[in-house]
């Protein structure tokens, strides 16, 4: 019986251990678009959560959704089913959902069981920054292949615009990483990637990312009063500024800086076609999907000659996407999820005592506030990364309960 037992546990450690690399590889390659690092960093974990499962981890994995969090998930998923069976096409919003949504659900699973147990952290804080130097070295190799075929550093934004998400995801999570960094070698280290997605930040500056970086930056220095390690890492990205303006030209540098604040071209373009067909239809919404968006863009457009853009692009903002999708209904229970997660992500970074635990999440909530807090006005296209941070609350919640609490002198004491 014994020796039984003692195989069994064995048996779930060396799953739950499959679950921590595929959850890894998932959070450092989602966005390398590189296919085979993704499907592994989402397919082994999936394995691993079957073998804990099989293993006699049900329990274990059960207890990561008795929480309000998972409530509110759950209403979310609810919301979700709405907006496929109100859908024109139900069959085309499912094939849209399972890469987009469904993906992200399940990723959810395996990253909030790796993040459940506190000594998972340190792994979990490495794997943001093998992602956010995979998401540079990606924008590096684009910039060096057009380099090499028109002798010019910097593609035009249209070819780069799309690497601004990554950045807007992995760099504020960095920040929050650097400003509580114990040891001057490792927040030489952060402080350098800081600066590099920096650059690179600035030559892909989709609309609003630079808001949204400064957001979820401002959030983490807030809440850690680290001023001198923020003056620090100012000085580093105006030192990368500097850098990148003696690489490109003045005028493209000023360009595509104003891109990462302007909100020019949303407000008539995407917002107000949107806006107006909520208007429309303001309670039962219209279905999930793009597609069910595009379609009644179309519909709708002879009767609003106004629309400055005479072809659907899409609504580009996370909220109007909600609301059209499902109303209110829909709208509400993403709002409710979103402050579920924040609330879970503050909670334990002021009540945790393990370091890595705290920098966790604090990295979390500086990643949800920017990229989809801020970034979800001007894009709707993250949803794919959306279960790394949803895992994470998740599996930290639960961490919470198994890593001792700050004593309220500790915690005062704490940055």
């Amino acid at each position: 019986m014994v020796a039984s037992t003692y195989s069994g546990r064995n048996a779930l450690d060396d799953a739950t251990r499959v679950v921590l690399v595929g959850a890894a590889i998932y959070v450092a390659a989602r966005f390398s678009q590189r296919g085979a690092l993704v499907n592994l960093g989402f397919w082994l974990p999936v394995a691993g959560l079957v073998a804990v499962l099989a293993a006699g981890g049900a329990r274990e994995v059960a207890l990561l959704l008795r929480s309000r969090l998972a409530i509110a998930a759950a209403a979310y998923v609810a919301m979700l089913g709405y907006g496929l069976l109100v859908a024109p096409d139900s069959h085309v919003a499912w094939r849209g959902f399972l890469p987009a949504h469904g993906r992200a659900l399940v990723s959810a699973l395996f990253v909030a069981y790796a993040a459940s147990r506190p000594e998972h952290a340190r792994w979990l804080l490495i794997s943001l920054v093998v992602g956010a130097l995979l998401a540079c070295t990606k924008q590096a190799g684009e910039h060096f292949m057009h380099w090499q075929a028109t002798g010019r550093l910097s593609p035009e934004y249209q070819l780069i615009r799309t690497n601004a998400p990554g950045h807007a995801f992995y760099l504020p999570a960095i920040v929050a990483m650097a400003l509580l960094a114990t040891g001057w070698r490792r927040a030489l280290v952060l402080a350098f990637v800081v600066a590099l997605e920096t650059v690179f930040l600035l030559l892909a500056a989709a609309r609003g990312s630079w808001l949204s970086v400064a957001s979820g930056g401002l959030v983490a220095a807030t809440l850690t009063r680290h001023w001198k390690l923020v003056a620090a890492l100012g000085a580093a990205g105006v030192a990368a500024l500097a850098v990148l303006a003696l690489a490109i030209p003045d005028s493209q540098v000023a360009w595509r800086f104003q891109q990462g604040f302007s909100t020019s071209g949303r407000v008539t373009g995407t917002w107000g076609p949107a806006l107006d067909l909520i208007r429309e239809r303001p309670i039962a919404g219209y279905g999930y999907g793009q597609t069910a968006f595009h379609e009644a863009f179309d519909a709708a457009a002879p009767r609003h000659p106004d629309w400055t853009e005479r072809a659907s692009l899409g609504p580009h903002n996370i909220y109007l996407a909600a609301w059209f999708a499902g109303g209110p209904l829909f709208l509400l229970s993403m709002l409710w999820l979103f402050a579920e997660m924040a609330l879970v992500f503050l909670r334990v970074f002021r009540q945790t005592g393990d370091p890595d635990v705290r920098s966790l999440a604090l990295a979390g909530l500086s990643s949800l506030v920017s990229a989809y807090l801020v970034q979800g006005f001007f894009e709707d296209t993250l949803w794919l990364a959306f279960g790394i941070l949803l895992g994470l609350a998740l599996g930290l919640e639960r961490a919470l309960a198994r890593t001792p609490r700050c004593a309220p002198a500790a915690l005062a004491a704490r940055p």
